[in-house]
């Protein structure tokens, strides 16, 4: 077996590994905060046709309100789809009826179930574009695993049911597009799979992104602009087009098939899910570098973010990427004469432009137009797709010129095959030490100073979970999603019951009335622990010598807690 049959098989095996970190993941990982509101919108949809609660409706529809500004009952940012797969999913294994949704143990396990195979497919869609562009399978695989060692990825594919489908539809259109704008290099009896496989990248982008956020169908409309001119001005097959043209229409039909109200209020829908989005309503803070920022953020909060969520050396690898596709595209253009464009569109490596596209267009418009952001990189996560895309073609480049090279030295070829190892190594390690909270990882230099503090950390509650259990059996918990902030003249912690037991019945309280209240609380926005709490328990991970914190098991005095029931 060669050198390179053996790197090969390390990579489907490091994939392999990948993948079952992130079932396992989805397995462990507790209902997080936002996803009980998506059970009650899946309701919603079933029972009214609007993605939305019942409580938000009026017999049935949208009150007048929701469309005059943006607002937590507004109807237009969400969309139905990956709740109906869900759905779906938990009808044909038995645990849900058809038309109902319920909170059970294992619906919840096939939710996520669900969430971990969309977020491994946008890894594999991801590495297929790459190969588009480089001809290498094997860096195809590499940019697959790239893209699930980033703990942010894997960590958001454990449960969440609203940005990583969005974000993962708009990587299957970007890269059904891409390998459109590559050569063609299948013939034969074969020849069926390229045309096929674009169509389905196209359709299921469509349906998956446009259809979880609503607002997606613009980003995506933009880079079938930019790939109808890059076509226009090339000698690219045609036949790639009539795909990319069919899976569009199977998007956009099943779309339509799902959640109807799109053309019965397409205007609507077209505008207000830009202007909701946008402007979504948060009154919380976020805690960036060391600083609480509000749902209005300074321009460097989506860029302090992006820096903080990538690993080192692929951040390193996707700017190599960048640069020297640019240079290649500046070197063509000036060699070239009056069809420069044409020459410039006829390169393997032109769906770049593609993927930059995903990287800027969404996150520079939100920056320039002051869209809402909080609560980390959640609302951006297309961007890290787009960056392992990146890093797989620079990655590929370096080991062409330095690692791949006749003649080459082979002190750099080591040197490479060093760093693109640790590139997925090491975040990958470090991944597993946050397990199942890997969304919580920032990268060393980032962490500089401490997460504790400078960071947020388990911001979903995924963690509720696992502190129920550093609880007496025979009590039964209050949660809290905000301790008294420093500086705060809240007096008291409002104590809601626990929604995220993961079993069958609840514990039965015994304590007297007078007893003390345990309390489990969320590590969020750099809060405290007030004076009439002692800390029973954390829930933590270890990692770079810190003990990140996730959330508290607290013990509080009765008078100053506010008991929901």
């Amino acid at each position: 077996m060669t050198g390179r049959q053996i790197l090969t098989w390390v990579l489907a095996a490091l994939l392999v590994i990948a993948g079952g970190e992130v079932v396992a993941g989805a397995l462990a990982s507790g209902v997080t905060i936002d996803e009980p509101i998506h059970l009650l919108r899946a309701q919603g949809w079933i029972d009214f046709g609007w993605f939305s609660p019942a409580a938000f409706l009026i017999n049935g529809e949208p009150p007048p309100a929701t469309a005059s500004s943006a607002s937590v009952a507004s109807p237009y940012v969400y969309g139905p789809v990956f709740a109906a797969i869900a759905h779906a999913a938990n009808v044909v294994a038995g645990i849900e009826p058809s038309g109902t949704i319920n909170d059970t143990a294992g619906s919840w396990d096939v939710r996520h179930l669900v969430s971990a195979l969309i977020g491994f497919a946008a890894a594999v869609a991801a590495g297929c574009a790459v190969r588009a562009m480089t001809s290498s399978w094997r860096f195809g695989l590499w940019t697959a695993v790239c893209l699930l060692a980033i703990p942010l990825w894997s960590g958001m594919s454990f449960f969440n049911p609203k940005d990583l489908p969005a974000a993962a539809g708009y990587t299957l259109v970007t890269a059904g597009l891409v390998i459109a704008l590559a050569p063609r290099s299948t013939a034969g009896a074969r020849r069926w799979v390229r045309p096929v496989g674009i169509a389905a990248l196209v359709g299921a982008g469509i349906f998956l992104g446009a259809g979880t956020r609503i607002a997606f169908w613009l980003p995506v409309l933009a880079s079938l602009f930019t790939y109808a001119v890059l076509i226009w001005t090339s000698d690219r097959s045609r036949r790639d087009t009539v795909a990319v043209a069919a899976g569009v229409v199977i998007g956009i039909v099943a779309l339509v098939a799902v959640y109807p109200v799109l053309i019965e209020h397409p205007r609507a829908f077209l505008t207000d899910s830009i202007r909701d989005s946008s402007g979504f309503p948060f009154t919380g803070r976020t805690l960036t570098a060391g600083q609480l920022l509000s749902g209005d953020p300074p321009a460097w909060y989506l860029p302090a973010w992006v820096f903080a969520s990538i690993p080192l050396l692929i951040g390193l690898l996707a700017l190599t990427g960048a640069a020297l596709g640019l240079r290649g595209w500046i070197r063509e253009l000036a060699g070239a004469g009056s069809g420069r464009l044409k020459v410039l569109a006829a390169r393997r490596d032109i769906g770049l432009i593609l993927v930059l596209q995903q990287l800027l267009l969404l996150s520079l418009g939100s920056i320039i137009l002051g869209s809402s952001m909080y609560s980390g990189l959640r609302q951006h996560l297309y961007i890290l797709p787009a960056v392992v895309m990146l890093a797989g073609f620079g990655a590929f480049r370096a080991w062409r010129r330095f690692g791949d090279r006749p003649g080459g030295s082979g002190g750099a070829r080591a040197a490479v095959v060093v760093v693109l190892s640790l590139a997925l190594l090491v975040p990958m390690a470090e991944g597993a030490l946050l397990f199942p909270y890997n969304y919580t990882y920032v990268n060393p230099v980032a962490g500089i100073g401490g997460i504790n503090g400078n960071w947020e950390s388990d911001y979903w509650w995924s963690s509720q979970r696992e502190a129920r259990e550093e609880i007496p059996d025979a009590v039964v918990p209050k949660c809290s999603t905000a301790l008294t902030q420093p500086g705060s003249l809240d007096a008291e912690i409002t104590a809601f019951p626990c929604l995220n037991y993961r079993v069958t019945d609840p514990p039965v309280g015994n304590e007297p009335a007078d007893a003390d209240v345990w309390v489990i609380g969320r590590k969020r926005a750099g809060n405290a622990v007030p004076d009439y709490c002692s800390v029973e328990g954390e829930v933590t991970r270890w990692v770079r010598g810190e003990d990140v914190v996730m959330s508290y098991v607290l013990r509080c005095d009765r008078d100053h807690v506010q008991v929901v029931d």
